[in-house]
Formats: structure tokens, C-alpha cells, sequence
């Protein structure tokens, strides 16, 4: 008798969903020290997430374009921070299709996880089928779980214009300086890494260039995925913003009786809402505020989030 195996999508959704509730359950450690929760590292690197853009004929997945950004969105509503990670992650395994899949392959292994910088801070020297690459990139998010890292250095050509290259670099040859230190995002872990490292000339890629691999995924500009999944990281962002805003805040709904205005001059019968911070959350109680000048009522205060569809 032969086991029953899970299917990929079954076994992809649980991955994703075991990373979500670990970054929900570890979110403060991140703002408290300025990197992820261990668990979660490694929740980020079993899951689906480092493998969703990477070619099929590397071991990866190939999800299309939506399913991605779906994807970074959820673990961003779990946790920012962690979202940003994996909005870096989770597009970066595009790059592998610029490479011949043998190639991509033997550097990445089946298990990748890729990370970098496109800031073409570094400098190279070209050898006859390698080059010397050296410098210090900054702000490369998700560097503890890194396998490898795409790092930019511009090349001269023979006529001196420089055109920008990536290069695939394995952990090993890479140095992480632990220098983050942000408001925002705080456990992204977007540290520096310096690189002295020999490089071979076809371990390097050109955004431009035409992808060794002709799928949908891949004919879709890598930096608009890339900025899709900045943009969901945003968007979950926000709406974990608008729920706590909703959670903490009350309307103040005023009911005013009919009366004079104390010059006589006009008469007031109406009501208005005010929104006020919460005090004692998730409660009502009745206040007295000031309506008009020098004039009082009697409100109802209402919590945000338990107002009626029709209040």
C-alpha cells in the first residue's frame, strides 16, 4: 500500500496559512528587536512564499500574477513586516528565468530563498569568464532567512555606457551587517550586505534581457511585480490601520430637543454625529458635549464598530 500524498495546492495553502499565524502570534517581537521571530524565519523559508515566482524547471511553483499578490497580502495583514519580507521574496524568484534552468537550478538548488538589492551600489572587475564583484548594499530586506541575493553593479561596455546587471550571489560569499534600525516595518530585518566575492560571468542577468523561459509569469514585467507586491503590503497595511481605528474610535450622535438659541434669533432642532477617541472601548454611555455656543445636550455614544447599517 502506497501513502496518499497531499496535493501541491493543498500542501502550498497550509504552508502559507501556518506562516500567517505565526506572524500574527510574533508580530511585537519584530518591533521589539528589529528582526522577525525565529519561528517565523523559518516559516518564511518552508513556506510557499520564496518558490511562488521561481520557474517550474527549477523546482518552483510558477503561480500566476494574482495569486501571488494574494498571497504577500495575506501574511501583510498577519504582520506588516513580515508582509514586507515576503513582498521581497516572493517576486525575486523571477529572476531565475533569466538564467538557462540547469544553470538556475544548480545555483539556487530546489529550495531557494532569494533576497537583494537593486541599488547598483557595487563595483566589479571582469575576468575572462567571471568578475570580482565587491561593494555594500543597503536596505536588503529579509536577510536572515537569504539563501541567495541578487546584487546590482553597473557594467561599461565597450563604448563606456553603462548598463546595470544582477548578480545571483550564494549565501556563503555574503556578509551581513546587523545595522537596521527603523520606525517602520521594524522586524523586515532590511540589513546591509557585503559581497568580495568571484562571481561567474553567466551567474549574471539583465532585467531587459528576454527570459530563458517563455511562460505568462514571466513576460510580465519583473518590476511591476515587484511594485504589485509593495502595493499589497500597503494595502494590508491600511486596512489593519482602518480596523483599529474602528475598534478604538465612537460616534458621538447628538439628539438636541427643541430650543431657542440664547439671542432668540433662531430656532434649533436637529441632530449631528462626532467622531471622538474611545475612552472605554467598546462600550456606550451617555455624555453631555456642547453643540452651539453656549448650549448643552444629552448624547448617545455609540462605538464605531457596532453601529447599525442604517445609523
Amino acid at each position: 500500500m502506497t501513502a496518499a500524498q497531499e496535493h501541491p495546492a493543498q500542501a502550498g495553502e497550509q504552508t502559507l496559512e501556518e506562516l500567517c499565524q505565526k506572524a500574527a502570534e510574533h508580530r511585537e517581537h519584530g518591533e521589539r528587536h528589529g528582526t522577525l521571530h525565529p519561528t517565523v524565519w523559518q516559516a518564511v523559508a518552508d513556506s510557499v512564499v520564496p518558490r511562488v515566482a521561481v520557474p517550474a524547471q527549477c523546482a518552483g511553483l510558477q503561480w500566476p500574477v494574482p495569486r501571488i499578490l494574494d498571497a504577500v497580502h495575506r501574511v501583510a495583514v498577519a504582520d506588516p513586516a513580515a508582509g514586507w519580507v515576503a513582498a521581497i521574496h516572493a517576486p525575486a524568484g523571477a529572476f531565475l528565468s533569466r538564467l538557462d534552468p540547469v544553470i538556475a537550478l544548480g545555483i539556487a538548488g530546489p529550495r531557494a530563498v532569494i533576497g537583494g538589492s537593486s541599488l547598483p551600489v557595487g563595483s566589479i572587475e571582469q575576468h575572462q569568464a567571471s568578475v570580482r564583484l565587491s561593494g555594500r548594499w543597503p536596505l536588503v530586506t529579509g536577510a536572515p532567512a537569504m539563501t541567495l541575493a541578487a546584487l546590482a553593479a553597473p557594467v561599461h561596455g565597450p563604448d563606456g555606457a553603462a548598463t546595470t546587471r544582477w548578480w545571483l550571489v550564494p549565501r556563503r560569499e555574503l556578509t551581513i551587517e546587523e545595522d537596521w534600525d527603523a520606525l517602520g516595518l521594524r522586524g523586515s530585518a532590511s540589513y546591509t550586505v557585503a559581497c568580495a566575492a568571484d562571481i561567474p560571468f553567466e551567474h549574471g542577468i539583465c532585467l531587459t534581457d528576454e527570459p530563458c523561459v517563455d511562460a505568462p509569469l514571466f513576460r510580465y514585467p519583473l518590476y511591476g511585480l515587484m511594485a504589485g507586491s509593495i502595493a499589497a503590503v500597503a494595502q494590508a497595511t491600511a486596512e489593519r490601520a482602518l480596523t483599529a481605528f474602528r475598534r478604538r474610535a465612537i460616534v458621538v450622535v447628538v439628539i438636541c430637543a427643541p430650543a431657542w438659541s440664547r439671542d432668540s434669533s433662531r430656532y434649533w432642532n436637529s441632530s449631528c454625529a462626532v467622531l471622538v477617541p474611545s475612552g472605554s472601548e467598546g462600550t456606550s454611555a451617555t455624555r453631555s458635549v456642547s453643540v452651539c455656543p453656549g448650549e448643552w445636550a444629552e448624547v448617545n455614544v455609540v462605538p464605531l464598530g457596532r453601529r447599525s447599517a442604517g445609523s
